[in-house]
């Protein structure tokens, strides 16, 4: 039996459980050679082999991958790609991708292996003397004022390409390159940060685009009133005002997150007038129930983590395990001050500070001003204030001290510093070491003194700390 490996292509991870983290699927696809002929692989997580795809008519002496303009060819490892990249295969009478070869209907230029290009690697862009392929179709045109400059073809942003002269995106021509600039950028997370980056909104001398797609405006007068991404843009020009809905109407976005349960996690999600969350899965078709929070506006409306948002008046907190499945409820909290940005760790109000973590959200009465020591130490005029332990994800914990003035961090230049107090000793790791008695703290006339304290019962003897 004839076995031979000639590539790999991997790389399908479809993601699926808690909005926490991903949990991927992995599979992998192969060309291989059976019995003298190419056939395409998939290989499951447990090594399960199975045939996608027999080509016949492949010559597999000349079988390789269509090599990149922008590395080296001796650092290529032939035929792997990874996280949904993709590459072109030839051998050079026929071009492949995905398991298919490739060929154009009969009305447009047939495709020319010998001059197929693919500029950049694990990037499914590809031309040759005619045509743009983009993810293994034929897109547009290669010819005139279309044509791709290879020598000067660079990635401008997440979703265009230019060269000398023009911009291109998905494979199309959609200008030219002169007065190229981006106005506006926001970052997008895609299933709990799995995948992430930015969406944009450029020009160039005479057109606006969103994320690579040209809309109707004057680039000139263009002003932006609201942009919710992949929901709706409001904006105004000289000509008056303008909103583009990405194609989608409202109810369109909502059935669209209810059905594609594979992409949705439980969580908050903004739609173009209404912010709803996910209730429950329905468990004869496993959408997820999407149900609208009344009086919310999607524009002020932010996410902070899986679990909690704000739209700076109040905190939405979602009750319920994050496991991909289980019904969740939804509570409020009012905060005492209207707050313009709202993150992780803590929020301070006026009167009260409220910690946000992946469980929830704790609030603490103030005994006087909030200090902030450092990502894991705080304090106020009566409690010492320990959060965002990173090795057991404990609740905040709160604790009195005698001293606010005396608390202070052993090391304040490292990140994972110990807190020192009049009670004694606060360890970044979350535990507590008292002093020996309180005859051995004290402060005079702010003079710094040493103090000893048994630290390490193990290695035996004493450590001096310089308070």
């Amino acid at each position: 039996m004839e076995l031979k490996t000639l590539g790999s292509l991997a790389g399908l991870w479809f993601f699926s459980g808690a909005a926490l983290a991903c949990s991927p699927i992995f599979y992998e696809y192969r060309y291989a050679a059976k019995y003298g002929q190419l056939v395409y692989e998939r290989w499951s997580e447990d090594k399960t082999v199975s045939i996608a795809q027999r080509l016949a008519g492949v010559n597999l002496a000349k079988f390789h991958r269509v090599l990149p303009l922008d590395k080296d060819p001796k650092s290529w490892v032939d035929g792997v790609r990874y996280f949904n990249d993709a590459n072109y295969f030839t051998d050079n009478k026929q071009v492949l991708y995905n398991g298919q070869v490739l060929a154009n209907s009969p009305d447009l230029p047939a495709i020319d292996a010998k001059t197929f290009r693919q500029p950049f690697n694990n990037f499914s862009f590809a031309v040759d003397k005619s045509s743009i392929y983009y993810q293994g179709k034929r897109t547009d045109d290669n010819t005139g004022a279309k044509r791709v400059d290879l020598s000067t073809l660079k990635p401008v942003d997440e979703h265009i390409l230019m060269d000398a002269n023009n911009l291109y995106h998905a494979g199309k021509f959609i200008g030219v390159a002169d007065g190229y600039k981006v106005l506006k950028t926001q970052q997008y997370v895609i299933g709990s940060y799995c995948s992430q980056g930015l969406n944009i909104i450029a020009r160039n001398r005479d057109t606006l685009f969103v994320n690579g797609i040209a809309i109707p405006g004057d680039a000139d007068s263009f002003k932006i009133k609201r942009w919710m991404p992949d929901i709706v843009l409001d904006y105004s020009d000289s000509r008056g005002s303008h909103t583009y809905g990405y194609g989608k109407t409202e109810q369109e976005i909502v059935a669209k997150l209810a059905d594609q349960k594979e992409y949705v996690y439980q969580g908050f999600y903004p739609a173009r007038d209404k912010v709803y969350y996910t209730k429950s899965v329905e468990p004869k078709t496993f959408h997820w129930q999407l149900v609208d929070i009344p009086g919310v506006d999607p524009e002020s409306f932010s996410i902070v983590n899986s679990r909690v948002a704000t739209d700076g008046r109040q905190l939405y907190v979602l009750k319920g395990k994050l496991d991909g499945h289980s019904p969740l409820s939804l509570s409020t909290i009012t905060l005492d001050s209207s707050i313009t940005q709202v993150s992780e760790p803590y929020v301070v109000g006026l009167s009260n500070v409220y910690f946000i973590n992946r469980d929830g959200v704790q609030i603490f009465d103030l005994q006087g001003k909030f200090v902030p020591l450092n990502d894991y130490f705080s304090h106020d005029d009566r409690y010492i204030y320990m959060f965002n332990d990173p090795y057991h994800h404990r609740p905040v914990q709160r604790f009195k001290t005698k001293n606010a003035q005396a608390v202070r961090l052993k090391e304040p230049e490292r990140i994972d510093s110990d807190l020192i107090t009049q009670e004694g000793i606060y360890l970044f790791g979350g535990e507590f070491q008292p002093i020996i008695t309180a005859s051995e703290f004290q402060t005079i006339n702010n003079r710094f003194i040493v103090v000893y304290f048994w630290s390490d019962f193990i290695f035996g003897g004493f450590e001096s700390i310089l308070i």
